[in-house]
């Protein structure tokens, strides 16, 4: 009878551990929200499709935030790049992406020192945003065939080594270190639009 008793108290004092981790985990993925909040609107429509977009990132903390000036629709590692993803989804059904993303913007040469890169980063107070525009004619994809089209934006953050991440939080530097996506937006082509 002892010897159940005690396997009743183990059992108790693991349930006890394993509901304490799950708690703790749910505490840490609640505290690592991400810092900055990335809105996509369509800027105005033709024919029920949007012309150009919107890309706003917004500081979501109670404090400043640094974050350079990325570029729309370029692989850029040294200031981060914003794209638009778009879906194309048939009127069957069936979907397909319709492209990203069209130019490279440092592939070649050396690059200064982190401290000499944030001094180009503005600061974001809480609350504050940056706001890039992209008209239609600037974003690389195809929307011309009748069907149901779903856009988002995806933010990815400048190229910053483990060591230099470490020098400038040490330094009360906060920025992002991985990527973001917006919400979707959904435009219907009907057939026969022009565009």
């Amino acid at each position: 009878m002892l010897r159940l008793r005690w396997s009743i108290v183990i059992v108790g004092i693991l349930a006890c551990a394993v509901a304490m981790t799950g708690l703790l985990a749910a505490e840490d993925k609640v505290t690592k929200a991400a810092p900055l909040k990335l809105i996509l609107n369509a800027s105005s429509l033709t024919d029920g499709m949007p012309d150009g977009f919107t890309f706003t990132l917004i500081n979501s903390t109670d404090h400043d935030f640094k974050l350079p000036s990325p570029d729309l629709e370029c692989s850029d590692s040294i200031d981060g790049t914003v794209v638009l993803r778009v879906e194309y989804i048939t009127s069957h059904g069936g979907s397909e992406p319709t492209g990203t993303g069209g130019c490279a913007g440092d592939l070649y040469g050396g690059w200064p020192s982190i401290f000499e890169r944030v001094k180009t980063w503005k600061t974001l107070g809480a609350g504050e945003a940056l706001i890039l525009k992209g008209k239609r004619d600037q974003l690389f994809y195809s929307d011309k065939k009748p069907g149901r089209y779903e856009f988002w934006a995806a933010y990815e953050p400048p190229y910053v080594e483990d060591v230099d991440q470490q020098l400038l939080f040490g330094s009360g530097f906060d920025f992002l270190t991985r990527s973001i996506v917006s919400s979707r937006l959904t435009f219907e082509r009907k057939p026969g639009a022009a565009k």
